[in-house]
Order: C-alpha cells, then sequence, then structure tokens
C-alpha cells in the first residue's frame, strides 16, 4: 500500500539575481546571518559573487558598478572617501546590480549624483541604499527610543548625516535640516 507524506521542506533562500526589492534584500541578509544590528553589505555583496574592488578615483567619482568581459560582476569604490561615504556607495552600487543591471554594463556615480540626481536609475539607486542600510523600522524605533540625534544615527548606521537627513525626510520625519 502507497502511503503519501508531507514533506517538511526549508524554503532555500531567494537566489541573488533575482533579488530587486530591499525587503527581499534584507530577508536575504537575514538567512544569511549578514543582518544583525547593522547590515553586512560587504558580505552581501560578496554573497552574490560581486568583486569589491577599492582604489583611488577622480575626485568626483564614488563609485562604479560594471560587468566585466568575463561575465563577472565588479564594484569599484573611491578609497579616497570617507568610509561612511563608501559603505552608501557599496549598497548604491549593489542597487545598481539589483536593479539595473539588465540596462547597462556599468554605471559611473558621481559625487554630484548625491544631490542633483540626473535619471531615475540613480534615484532609484539612492533610495534602494537608503532603505538597506537604514530599514524603517529599525530607524523609527531609534529615533522613538531617543537616538533621535542626526549624528548618533548616522554612527549607529555607519552613515554620513546627510544619508541620515534624506532618509529622515522619505520616512516623513521633520527637523533633519533638509
Amino acid at each position: 500500500m502507497a502511503v503519501i507524506r508531507r514533506l517538511n521542506r526549508q524554503k532555500a533562500p531567494t537566489a541573488p539575481d533575482l533579488i530587486n526589492t530591499p525587503e527581499a534584500l534584507l530577508k536575504y541578509a537575514r538567512s544569511c546571518g549578514l543582518l544583525g544590528d547593522i547590515l553586512d553589505i560587504e558580505g552581501i555583496i560578496k554573497s552574490f559573487g560581486i568583486n569589491i574592488i577599492r582604489e583611488p578615483l577622480q575626485n568626483d567619482i564614488s563609485g562604479i558598478f560594471c560587468q566585466e568581459d568575463n561575465g563577472t560582476y565588479s564594484i569599484k569604490v573611491n578609497s579616497l572617501q570617507h568610509p561612511r561615504r563608501q559603505r552608501f556607495t557599496l549598497a548604491h552600487e549593489l542597487a545598481h546590480y539589483c536593479l539595473h543591471k539588465h540596462l547597462k554594463k556599468a554605471f559611473e556615480d558621481k559625487v554630484l549624483f548625491r544631490g542633483g540626481i540626473s535619471s531615475p536609475e540613480e534615484k532609484e539607486a539612492n533610495h534602494f541604499a537608503g532603505e538597506i542600510l537604514m530599514p524603517a523600522e529599525q530607524f523609527m524605533h531609534h529615533v522613538h527610543s531617543g537616538n533621535n540625534s542626526i549624528q548618533g544615527l548616522a554612527e549607529f548606521f555607519k552613515v554620513s548625516s546627510l544619508a541620515v537627513r534624506v532618509r529622515a525626510k522619505q520616512l516623513g520625519l521633520r527637523g533633519h535640516g533638509l
């Protein structure tokens, strides 16, 4: 006699090339043990098989996301910039991988894009980066628990004070100096 049984299967983490929302990326990071108090952005990038290259770039270039001739992906980060700026740049370039890799083989991000966004792709990448580095629930928890200074939040999330102010504005908060 044949018996049908229900299998208990654990759902495998989403493949990195299928992640295209901040929520999916954070869920993936949690499943890989790369999301503690803050996101291990370098760990996530490496788990996607993307090379991270830190090197001096022209002063106005923060980072470059590109597909190499051999099909692999790389993120180049301007090593001359502040480590918190580099962290945001890594998240921004990862956003290009998740959202825009099908559009073109390379994105070169200049410092001036941060304030005067030049394309929808750059705006999307900045928003995605802010969401994965400063998730709304965690951000609001810190604000409501008393860690609501721009500098305190910037130190906790390891981003610039400008990134914190932009995220606060996105979340509808007042008093952030924008």
